[in-house]
């Protein structure tokens, strides 16, 4: 579904010979580009000439590159509106502007648009600046009437642009005031062009050429001084006083007659002008100066008038403040000043007038195809129906193409009782809102009540009311609606049926149904195809990825996470949230893999696409990286990570799921460093050792998805329990865990369970329980590899896979595992276990053995338990064979493991 844009905002008006050529200040816009500028700012009010200057910088760059000798080869011109005022609209334009020269460039942000939540300007402007980059010979890119744009997000795109600007590239904006951009920055770099009133008032000399040499007037030296004087070298006011002159009967009397302040010259000379004109062209001018772009044919439709072209012809021919913008005599403007004084005019003249004209000018544009402007009209002549019936057939398109705030800034100039005859405008408007991450003003009730009494419409507010209940979090409610509202849509509400099944995903999803989550994430990824929606594409793609992880298919994960970084790239070309959930989740997975480096990698990858935005997934990031120092020990760095998380969460405000994330990650540091007394306290505050165990399952029935939320909670009671030596306490939990995940296929999980069960029949002395316990969860993590959700457990594990090796269960897997454990120092839980006499042993360890296995448990070489113990290496090695003769093993690995299991490193 494209986007209509009005071409005639591109094009670059015809060079008029019977101006003044500014010499002096074209060869200052020359040097600016040749010194290295990356602005040229033309500013000055109204009037001063200052599009007229850069249009003839533009003809003699395009002289110039005749004769080879041009500064800028390439060079797009964009006339900006107030309607312009919606981030995607600008860029949409923008990009035609540079589409309309050179095809292709631009259409990675054009695809970012189509997210449904706000990408930041940053981001926006990094995936152009990637394409200017690719422009291959030097360009100008000119914004005219830059005053015009009031939203700040557009200034932080443009001052993003201009901070990064290519070398190639050079910005030209053409403004009645200071752009809010880093002008005083690139003042002080020396990369700013500044070209302002005082530059732009004619010279004596100028005003001579115009006056006497183009414009055949007959002015004595003394004349020209007082019209010099009177006007301060003001163009507008000199060519007003032209066209006035040459039907003035006493030219000495005229010239004396006007002075005072701009305003008053203007309106005084524009006054002599219109009385100058025959009533057909009066009227002409005063009707037409309601629209921004002139045809003969729009121009006939609005005023009802014969012979319009000739009419154009003549006002062309008269330098009536009338500037052509194609080379085919088809489309016009008024000079901005000249316009406001003729609406200023005619709204004096008569209203009703004038809300007749803006219905005509209405009809027009939708007729030839063009709504945009036609409900602009139809809103400015208080047509509101005809401007309902235009959004309405439109609001898909434009939403698509992310220009919420047009479709807002639309429906605000409704009053509400207008727009409330409308039912479908009130679901846009709240949908439009919901996109922008603000809540809508729309009641439920209100939405219940379209639903039920305007079946046309049922679908549109079901939609809505799904959004609604995501947020609030209630799947029943976000499936039911969604459902209903994917039946009752028709095919052509493309966008809104992409947001109801993005809706029902999220649904399953927050139940823990995965199986049905995929199924409809994979309905997403194939409406979005369908609607074009690349972004939505990718974060369908992105959630199936999630689900696959999830249901513990890595290897798919993988592929699918692969997926999204190949289209990105191909259809994006740069940064894009759905990028950097992809490569924070292969990060994830070569953490699992046990390949830190490349994790390592992901991870910082992950973490530069998460900067350019206020999201979750900078505290994913922080908390990822800190398992990985938690593997390794590095305490110091894991709580550094932790404090970046809980600031980055804090930044934070689309959920409290970061928050809930970080407090589990301190409570895991709690239970592995040893400070169980604190993990408890947690665990008190949340009120989890006051519930009996069996309302886990109660729990789990009645509200699903208040149970996937705390599902990581009871998993760190779990290890605190374990930690503590209350194996039976840890089982009453994992049970019910265990069969909820089970029945939800959610196979990542339950292996995680089937490790804590296995451990905790161990520390009961349940024997073959945890074999087959253990042995199952072996089973069903080979095929796809998992290394951490083992080792990361510690020691307790070691005993376990010694047991399948030596049983012949998943040999080859365990060895891989065991390996993993010797390979670096693994914190284990701090065992709280009452001193007793060891039994099980052929003879006591002796003290200074107990201390060397102490050290061989911590992962400490033979070499350095000597220099720690400041003893031989032989008499380490001593040490360290009896202690294996004792303990009946015959490795280190199998010495702390047997050890574990006996309880000798918890009493040293």
């Amino acid at each position: 579904m494209s986007f209509p844009l009005l071409m005639t905002k591109f094009n670059i008006p015809p060079d008029n010979p019977r101006l003044v050529r500014r010499q002096r200040l074209l060869r200052l816009l020359d040097e600016g580009i040749q010194n290295g500028h990356l602005l040229s700012l033309i500013c000055a009010p109204t009037g001063y000439g200052k599009t007229t200057l850069v249009n003839q910088w533009v003809h003699w760059q395009r002289e110039s590159k005749l004769k080879l000798t041009s500064i800028a080869r390439q060079i797009f011109w964009l006339t900006l509106d107030q309607g312009d005022n919606d981030l995607a609209r600008f860029i949409s334009y923008l990009v035609g502007c540079l589409q309309h020269i050179q095809a292709g460039l631009g259409q990675g942000v054009l695809a970012a648009l189509q997210n449904t939540r706000s990408t930041p300007p940053p981001v926006l402007a990094t995936l152009l600046i990637n394409d200017l980059s690719m422009l291959g010979e030097p360009s100008a890119l000119i914004l005219e009437d830059y005053h015009t744009i009031n939203i700040q997000s557009i200034h932080d795109f443009m001052s993003y642009l201009v901070d990064h600007m290519p070398a190639q590239m050079h910005l030209v904006i053409i403004s009645r005031g200071d752009p809010p951009l880093p002008l005083a920055r690139l003042r002080v770099r020396g990369q700013l062009t500044e070209i302002r009133q005082s530059d732009l008032a004619m010279t004596q000399a100028e005003i001579y050429e115009f006056l006497v040499q183009l414009m055949n007037l007959d002015l004595s030296a003394e004349q020209l001084q007082v019209l010099e004087s009177k006007t301060e070298g003001w163009v507008a006011g000199l060519q007003l006083a032209v066209l006035s002159l040459q039907h003035a009967e006493n030219t000495p009397a005229f010239i004396q007659s006007f002075s005072g302040e701009h305003d008053y010259i203007v309106d005084y000379l524009t006054g002599e002008v219109l009385d100058e004109q025959d009533e057909m062209t009066r009227d002409f001018l005063l009707q037409t100066s309601i629209l921004k772009q002139l045809s003969a044919p729009l121009c006939e439709a609005v005023t009802g008038l014969p012979q319009v072209g000739q009419i154009l012809e003549k006002l062309v021919d008269a330098n009536l403040f009338i500037i052509p913008l194609d080379y085919r005599g088809e489309w016009y403007r008024y000079h901005a000043l000249f316009a406001d004084l003729l609406r200023k005019r005619l709204k004096q003249a008569d209203k009703d007038i004038l809300l007749i004209l803006h219905h005509r000018a209405g009809q027009w544009y939708a007729q030839n195809g063009m709504p945009d402007q036609a409900i602009e009209h139809f809103l400015e002549g208080e047509d509101y129906d005809g401007a309902a019936c235009l959004i309405e057939e439109n609001a898909e398109r434009i939403l698509m193409h992310g220009q919420t705030a047009t479709i807002l800034r639309w429906l605000e100039a409704f009053p509400i009782d207008q727009l409330y005859t409308h039912p479908v405008l009130v679901v846009y408007q709240g949908v439009a809102m919901m996109l922008l991450g603000k809540i809508p003003e729309v009641p439920l009730t209100l939405l219940q009540e379209i639903a039920s009494s305007a079946r046309k419409f049922q679908g549109e507010a079901n939609t809505l009311h799904s959004l609604y209940s995501v947020m609030q979090g209630n799947a029943f409610e976000v499936i039911r609606l969604s459902e209903c509202a994917l039946q009752q849509l028709p095919a052509e509400r493309g966008f809104l049926r992409l947001l109801a099944a993005d809706s029902l995903a999220m649904g399953h999803t927050l139940r823990g149904d995965l199986s049905s989550a995929v199924q409809a994430f994979e309905r997403v990824v194939e409406t979005a195809q369908k609607a074009g929606n690349v972004i939505m594409m990718l974060i369908g793609l992105a959630n199936l990825a999630g689900l696959h992880y999830q249901q513990g298919h890595l290897r798919q994960a993988w592929d699918s996470y692969q997926h999204v970084l190949n289209i990105s790239k191909e259809k994006l070309g740069g940064y894009s949230q759905p990028m950097g959930r992809a490569l924070l989740g292969m990060g994830d997975l070569a953490r699992e893999w046990n390949d830190f480096n490349a994790a390592f990698r992901y991870f910082t990858d992950a973490a530069e696409m998460f900067k350019q935005f206020i999201d979750i997934g900078l505290t994913m990031v922080d908390l990822s990286i800190a398992r990985i120092y938690l593997s390794q020990g590095n305490f110091g760095k894991v709580q550094a990570l932790l404090e970046d998380a809980r600031q980055h969460s804090s930044a934070s405000r689309t959920t409290a799921l970061d928050d809930n994330l970080t407090q589990l990650m301190q409570v895991r540091i709690w239970i592995v460093s040893g400070e169980l007394d604190r993990a408890e306290q947690w665990a008190r505050s949340r009120g989890l050792l006051d519930k009996p165990m069996g309302e886990i399952s109660t729990l789990a029935a009645s509200s699903i998805t208040a149970f996937e939320l705390l599902q990581g909670e009871y998993l760190a009671l779990v290890r605190l329990f374990l930690a503590q030596q209350e194996s039976q306490k840890a089982l009453e939990i994992l049970e019910p865990l265990l069969l909820y995940n089970e029945n939800r296929s959610q196979m990542r999980r339950v292996i995680e369970v089937l490790v804590l069960q296995a451990i905790a029949y161990q520390q009961l002395g349940g024997g073959e329980s945890a074999r087959q316990t253990f042995f199952k969860a072996l089973a069903l993590a080979e095929p796809e590899g998992y290394i951490r959700t083992f080792v990361d457990e510690g020691q307790p594990v070691a005993q376990l896979l010694t047991l399948a090796i030596a049983s012949g269960h998943t040999p080859t897997y365990a060895k891989n595992l065991l390996a993993a454990l010797t390979g670096q120092r693994l914190p284990s839980p701090t065992l709280h276990k009452k001193a007793g006499p060891v039994v099980g042993l052929v003879e006591p360890l002796s003290e200074r053995e107990l201390e060397v296995l102490g050290l061989i448990a911590e992962g400490l070489t033979n070499q350095e338990i000597a220099l720690r113990l400041h003893i031989s290496l032989s008499t380490v090695k001593g040490h360290t064979t009896n202690i294996y003769g004792k303990l009946g093993v015959k490795s280190r690995i199998q010495a702390v493991a047997q050890a574990q299991s006996l309880g000798l490193t918890a009493n040293h």
